[in-house]
């Protein structure tokens, strides 16, 4: 009696393993893809500045790399119309 309880508290025990290890590596890719998915647009935004407007100043940079994702769409959006680096980060205030 005794070794068929402890093998069935031992399937228990793996199968929950199993479980909570399979749970949190879909919680760790889905956060990974999100952080990629940041990141990756953080770089195009970056890359698009430099192409419109040259080198980009540390102050901005600053506020790239803090900036949630919305914020830098609507950031990638501006490049399109903007004249000056300035204009990118000055539209961020105004309502659309």
């Amino acid at each position: 009696m005794y070794k068929q309880y402890h093998k069935s508290i031992n399937r228990w025990i793996k199968g929950r393993k199993k479980e909570r290890y399979d749970e949190g590596h879909r919680v760790g890719c889905t956060e990974g893809h999100e952080k990629g998915f940041e990141d990756g647009t953080r770089e195009i935004f970056q890359y698009l500045l430099v192409i419109r407007f040259g080198d980009v100043p540390p102050a901005f940079e600053k506020r790239i790399e803090s900036a949630q994702i919305c914020q830098l769409e609507t950031w990638i959006g501006e490049v399109l119309n903007a004249n000056s680096i300035i204009e990118v980060f000055d539209n961020d205030t105004k309502p659309n």
